[in-house]
């Protein structure tokens, strides 16, 4: 079974780690979001922000003087979101469990 292509523009929005996933777990209970950006990618957490415009967002998160900012792209230190925390976008959760099919 061959793999589905996505459009670059889907690519490009999708934090790395999350392309050809199958599953993704998230825990709703950890939406305090901690910035690891100091850490290696491996060990930066992820977290799902769910847009006012109902659209997600995935990637590296922190709290910066009440403002929610998201690193989408981990490669791409400029690429940051700035939200104004509970009224722009939320924290839905913390991925725990990203699945991929072996093949």
């Amino acid at each position: 079974m061959g793999q589905t292509k996505l459009p670059k523009a889907v690519r490009d929005a999708l934090h790395p780690y999350l392309l050809n996933a199958v599953l993704v777990i998230v825990d709703r209970n950890k939406k305090k979001p901690i910035d690891s950006r100091s850490k290696p990618l491996w060990q930066q957490s992820l977290y799902v922000v769910l847009k006012r415009d109902g659209t997600y967002l995935c990637g590296c998160c922190g709290m910066e003087n009440g403002t929610l900012v998201v690193h989408p792209q981990p490669q791409r230190v400029d690429a940051r979101e700035q939200f104004r925390n509970h009224r722009d976008a939320e924290v839905v959760g913390q991925i725990v469990t990203i699945v991929r099919r072996l093949l």
